[in-house]
């Protein structure tokens, strides 16, 4: 391997671990060897489970306990770090009860192997960009000299120009596992059953839930690295801030659209105005906002992108709060979710049966259930224009 995890590091994983699981815990490295463990006896033994999964990558289960080769039923998963494996974390019990905590504990291993990355090889100039970048969104004083300096570490020789802000948030909020409306429409006709079984919500100890959020770090970095005149940084725990040239982010929108698409149900995407370098605390508002809209666009969404979303960005938010309650607060989600999607078919009673895979009859009785609720039809324009505002400050 590549890199090596020293004994002081993997100290730390093990150390952290130990509280959170209370099954036996093996880091083996690529030759089956493991060298470090929860239960000491076993540092230096060879493991046949571990060396199938450090040499193909993926998870290997171990469903019984095979005494002539030491193997004990149990998981066994890689820990991948920039496309190459670093090392395998065995747990002992069975392979259904322990596989959720392997992923916690990937994810806990990968958090400290990219921390301790970064302060051998790049503390500096890592450190040095999230201080600038949280300078400049946040509207911190900032020495001119210090900024032309950190720009310099990354190839930056001016800050003329138009710069826009872009945020990409990976925060479970924005992540129910529910259809978008216009997801839902695109994908009418052609969803099974089963398939829209599998829109639930994630289980965020799933190991495809950590998987999902390790690769998007790494895609992201790479397409940062990749930008010219571009700083980029993590605000902890789900922001991941660009700050970067408006005619870059023209010339690489095409690969934004293809990051949206390819984690839909795991990013959203905002693009800030474009404002003078100095000015970028408005961009990253604004790069905000479009992020929070993205849910319904299904797509990176530039702010030029919003209408009254603008305007409902500016409501306090006690206001917000009491105008949702009044006009919304007695639907069920279910009620919430046929209103998003009514609207997002134009108010076609026919398109809106289809994408949810309704009777029209049944659409009307709904429809008609909430104007009793409500006091609003759905189907008026003006009290239409209310559930759609209440909706959107939802």
């Amino acid at each position: 391997m590549a890199f090596q995890l020293n004994r002081d590091l993997v100290g730390q994983i093990i150390d952290s671990l130990k509280t959170i699981c209370d099954h036996d815990i093996n880091f083996i490295d690529e030759n089956g060897n493991i060298y470090a463990s929860t239960d000491p006896v076993r540092v230096g033994d060879y493991h046949e489970g571990g060396f199938r999964a450090a040499q193909t990558g993926e998870i290997v289960r171990i469903t019984e306990d095979q005494p002539d080769s030491d193997m004990r039923k149990g998981i066994n998963m890689p820990v991948r770090h920039h496309g190459k494996t670093l090392a395998v974390i065995g747990i002992t019990g069975e392979p259904e009860e322990v596989e959720r905590y392997a992923a916690l504990i990937r994810r806990i291993a990968l958090l400290l192997i990219r921390e301790h990355d970064i302060d051998i090889r790049d503390r500096a100039a890592g450190r040095q960009t999230d201080y600038l970048v949280r300078a400049l969104i946040f509207k911190e004083r900032l020495d001119a000299e210090y900024r032309d300096y950190v720009l310099g570490l990354h190839g930056i020789t001016s800050v003329a120009g138009r710069w826009r802000t872009v945020v990409f948030d990976t925060g479970r909020q924005n992540n129910t596992g529910r259809q978008t409306a216009a997801n839902r429409q695109n994908n009418a006709g052609r969803q099974t059953a089963a398939g829209r079984q599998n829109t639930s919500a994630k289980n965020p100890f799933r190991p495809d839930h950590y998987e999902a959020e390790d690769t998007i770090a790494e895609t992201l970095q790479t397409l940062a690295d990749q930008m010219e005149n571009c700083l980029f940084t993590h605000l902890p725990p789900y922001l991941y801030v660009m700050i970067t040239k408006e005619e870059t982010i023209r010339r690489h929108a095409a690969e934004f659209d293809n990051l949206a698409a390819a984690f839909s149900e795991r990013i959203t995407i905002g693009i800030g105005s474009a404002e003078t370098f100095s000015r970028q605390s408005r961009s990253y508002e604004n790069a905000r906002l479009a992020a929070g809209s993205s849910r319904e666009y299904g797509r990176p969404v530039w702010i030029e992108d919003l209408d009254i979303e603008v305007l409902l960005h500016m409501v306090p938010k006690a206001a917000a709060d009491y105008f949702v309650l009044k006009t919304l607060g007695e639907l069920k989600e279910e009620d919430l979710d046929l209103l998003r999607t009514y609207y997002a078919c134009n108010m076609s009673l026919q398109e809106t049966a289809d994408c949810l895979f309704l009777h029209k009859n049944t659409l009307q009785y709904r429809l008609n259930r909430i104007r009793k609720i409500t006091g609003k039809d759905p189907r008026i324009f003006k009290d239409a224009a209310v559930l759609y505002t209440s909706l959107s400050l939802k």
